[in-house]
């Protein structure tokens, strides 16, 4: 079973590919590489981030902030609040809607280039995170990809729940530890 995975979080956006049961390439949602998610800012220019570094104004920990804590959505609408950002859209914001094409194409982009990945063989894509609730991000997303593969849609995800429950179950001995490298 092949599956390209993305996963929009209250942070960053994980897009990854999945062969038979393996990831086998994901993008860097905290800190690297990939779209800019709620609060992350995604890829960077290296160059221009590369002068920031030095340019002794600012410390490590401000611009580690401006790319895991303050960048994307937070960056360009001042919130970071999802439930915020979807009354914007639904409201008809023009900034609020642009910056929500451009994700949607930046997520739509990574998502295709894991068929690459996958040799060409996708048997679906699972889209997760409340931001697809919002109907025209996920027509825009639907747009670009929905002919690579069926569409499997869970907006609402409870992760927290689930790494607990699978913390547990590895606790009581029911399921193994696997090692990934």
């Amino acid at each position: 079973l092949n599956l390209i995975v993305c996963h929009i979080g209250t942070g960053g956006v994980s897009i990854g590919a999945h062969q038979n049961g393996q990831v086998v390439d994901v993008n860097q949602a905290y800190d690297g590489g990939g779209p800019f998610g709620i609060t992350r800012t995604g890829t960077l220019p290296m160059g221009q981030l590369v002068h920031m570094c030095f340019s002794g104004e600012y410390t490590e920990k401000e611009i580690m902030d401006m790319i895991t804590v303050d960048g994307g959505y937070k960056a360009y609408l001042g919130t970071d609040d999802i439930n915020e950002i979807n009354k914007m859209l639904a409201e008809g914001d023009k900034k609020a809607q642009l910056i929500s094409y451009a994700l949607s194409y930046q997520v739509s982009k990574e998502i295709a280039s894991h068929v690459a990945t996958l040799g060409g063989r996708v048997d679906a894509i699972i889209l997760t995170g409340v931001i697809f609730d919002s109907r025209r991000f996920l027509e825009n997303v639907k747009r670009r990809i929905g002919s690579i593969a069926p569409i499997a849609l869970y907006p609402v995800v409870n992760d927290i729940g689930a790494l607990a429950m699978y913390g547990y179950e590895i606790l009581k001995g029911e399921v193994a530890i696997k090692e990934y490298v």
